[in-house]
């Protein structure tokens, strides 16, 4: 078994809670939060392998619980296979909000960052750069069903 066989990754919808648990996870010497919060390997840096994404663990001390919290990981349908196939045992806490309460809220937290489109359009596609990467946000109906039974189907009650 490695260290890293125990990861507990945040993947909750970005603006539902995940900087809040960041900080008071920090606090608890069981956990190992990287300096980063939002490393985004199993989203939009999956491309960079295993050995990039651990070199954010590189300080891990046994028995601690390497945590990561990352928003975008929500809504990456590819995130939850890339988990289960880095380590198997993954828990994985799903951060949900009330959906038109989190559209809102992600709207007007984007507005800060990003050049928006008008509201409508967002709600149609919305494609913004993060590292370099182009991370595309979709809210199709049923998208948020999906998105939640998939990571119950790959993690069960872990």
């Amino acid at each position: 078994m490695t260290p890293m066989d125990n990861l507990l990754v945040v993947a909750g919808m970005s603006r539902g809670g995940t900087s809040f648990l960041y900080h008071n996870l920090q606090k608890n010497r069981g956990f190992f939060l990287p300096a980063r919060k939002e490393i985004g390997y199993f989203a939009y840096h999956y491309s960079q392998g295993d050995d990039w994404f651990r070199k954010f663990f590189a300080e891990l001390e046994p028995p601690q619980v390497p945590v990561d919290i990352c928003g975008v990981y929500f809504m990456t349908p590819e995130a939850p296979a890339r988990i289960q196939s880095f380590a198997p045992d993954a828990k994985v806490i799903l951060g949900i909000r009330t959906l038109s309460d989190w559209i809102f809220s992600l709207y007007d937290h984007y507005a800060t960052l990003f050049d928006m489109p008008e509201f409508p359009a967002f709600l149609e596609r919305f494609e913004f750069v993060r590292e370099g990467v182009p991370v595309t946000y979709s809210f199709e109906p049923g998208r948020i069903a999906r998105t939640i039974q998939t990571y119950q189907d790959t993690f069960g009650d872990r």
